[in-house]
């Protein structure tokens, strides 16, 4: 679905959606490119992929190249530090929050980091519909209202002046979310 590259490695996100944006549940898991080798993480050699689909975004922590984050459609943000799965982020352990039409669904399309290496992430069909992780580890919500109440949101992508650009999907717009 989505393929980054940073550090010396690339990577494949092999989940989908639907072109209502509803989940494809597609299992393929994630893929990385490094030395000239392909490994796979999918649900036959990670647990925590057994349940979890549409693996969307991939980004890489500039501060630890080991370390890489996971937007999933429907289960949040997985951190994987050297393959390893430590850590997935749902309503529970972070400022992300399920749809408000769909109970048990967090949809996170877009990841990316800042130049204060913060992780922002959009936060699909809820009123704080973009999020972030500081590098202590504490998370913070933002309301995109009254642009964005209930709508999916896709991918973001951070420019040269920390400008967040959001798309809104459906034809309906693109937001730009400006902090400084």
């Amino acid at each position: 679905y989505s393929i980054t590259y940073g550090q010396g490695h690339l990577w494949v996100a092999g989940g989908g959606i639907q072109s209502n944006w509803g989940a494809a549940y597609a299992k393929k898991g994630i893929y990385q490119f490094t030395d000239q080798n392909w490994i796979s993480y999918n649900n036959s050699n990670t647990d925590a992929f057994d349940t979890i689909y549409d693996f969307l975004k991939i980004v890489i922590n500039p501060a630890n190249s080991q370390e890489i984050y996971i937007g999933t459609w429907g289960d949040g943000i997985i951190q994987m530090r050297n393959g390893v799965v430590t850590e997935i982020f749902n309503d529970k352990n972070s400022s992300l929050s399920e749809a408000s039409n769909y109970p048990g669904f967090i949809g996170v399309a877009g990841l990316a980091y800042d130049n204060n290496n913060y992780l922002w992430a959009t936060n699909s069909a809820n009123t704080n519909a973009l999020c972030f992780r500081k590098p202590d580890g504490t998370w913070r919500s933002l309301s995109l209202s009254p642009y964005v109440t209930d709508h999916t949101v896709g991918d973001l992508i951070i420019d040269d002046f920390e400008q967040k650009w959001i798309i809104i999907p459906r034809g309906q717009g693109i937001i730009v979310y400006n902090d400084n």
